[in-house]
């Protein structure tokens, strides 16, 4: 198998529609990026639970992941993410009525990984965000006082959060002090 193999992400097309689990577990480095290509979306549109552990993923690409309406969970933990790209998570057509639950716990993540938008997300998706054990030290306001005005609860522990710094003070003005319950794993 060519070395660039693993280098996008596509979901097989031969899968029947009743599909609901999709999982990649430890493949070879070469992993590196994940996308979406055109020819998967009405293929992707029913899975229920994606599960991409463990591999080598470093970037993952705009629209990635999108017109899964019906995704519950999306797993990329323990990777080596470092870089997500803006509507890496493009899901305003998720079905409102759905939990949804992103974990990118156990990756490279600082501050500076995070795009502005990188997750988009209709106003009445429930969405929990695992960012556990990354190297995340701050929370840039433009990337995530949008995502905290939503119906979103983020996991922050296992990080080396300064609750002071410059790109987080934002969260402890008047105005955005109601966000804080919204982060677990914060303490300041």
């Amino acid at each position: 198998m060519p070395s660039h193999a693993f280098n996008e992400l596509v979901v097989p097309s031969n899968h029947p529609p009743t599909t609901t689990i999709t999982t990649l577990f430890s493949n070879t480095p070469d992993m590196s990026h994940t996308t979406s290509t055109t020819s998967t979306h009405l293929e992707i549109m029913h899975l229920k639970n994606v599960q991409i552990r463990n591999n080598q993923i470093r970037h993952i690409s705009s629209n990635a992941f999108h017109l899964m309406n019906s995704v519950s969970e999306i797993a990329l933990s323990s990777n080596q993410v470092e870089h997500i790209a803006r509507a890496a998570f493009n899901l305003v057509n998720h079905a409102a009525e759905k939990r949804l639950t992103i974990k990118l716990d156990s990756n490279r993540l600082t501050a500076a990984s995070f795009e502005a938008g990188f997750i988009e997300l209709n106003d009445a998706t429930s969405l929990e965000l695992d960012l556990s054990h990354n190297a995340i030290e701050a929370l840039k306001e433009a990337v995530f006082k949008p995502l905290l005005a939503k119906n979103v609860l983020i996991d922050l522990t296992g990080n080396p959060i300064v609750c002071h710094g410059a790109d987080t003070a934002w969260l402890f003005k008047a105005e955005s002090s109601q966000l804080l319950h919204k982060l677990k794993g914060v303490s300041c």
